[in-house]
């Protein structure tokens, strides 16, 4: 595909109201958002933030544990499984869990408490 190509795409989706395109395989994940075409990341890049980070599954304010919850995360790094919840995005009322894509070491969270997150923002690097 052609940078013209994703321009031609890009004004389809802005003139139809679509604010981002999304392609996921096992290799990785592209995201094609209707912005500006010096915004959009390399596809190697793409690679490797979604192999090295924990994105966010969607927009929210990042909480690194649960409020009800009487101790905060535990310190970094420490070691994660598959599955295991590493942190929560808030949306009004709701807490949403963010959960490791993988087994790893994890590293600290890579933005502060209560910090608006966008879809996909890194949040936690993989050492």
């Amino acid at each position: 595909m052609s940078g013209g190509d994703i321009e031609a795409l890009r004004a389809l989706m802005r003139r139809y109201g679509i604010a981002e395109v999304v392609y996921e395989d096992a290799t990785g994940r592209i995201s094609l958002p209707a912005g500006r075409s010096d915004a959009l990341p390399s596809p190697a890049a793409v690679a490797r933030s979604s192999l090295t980070t924990i994105q966010a599954p969607h927009a929210g304010l990042f909480r690194s544990h649960h409020p009800l919850d009487d101790m905060p995360a535990a310190a970094a790094p420490r070691p994660v499984r598959k599955g295991d919840i590493v942190a929560y995005l808030q949306v009004g009322a709701l807490l949403r869990p963010v959960v490791a894509p993988r087994d790893g070491r994890l590293g600290p969270p890579l933005v502060a408490e209560g910090t608006v997150t966008g879809y996909c923002s890194p949040l936690f690097a993989y050492l």
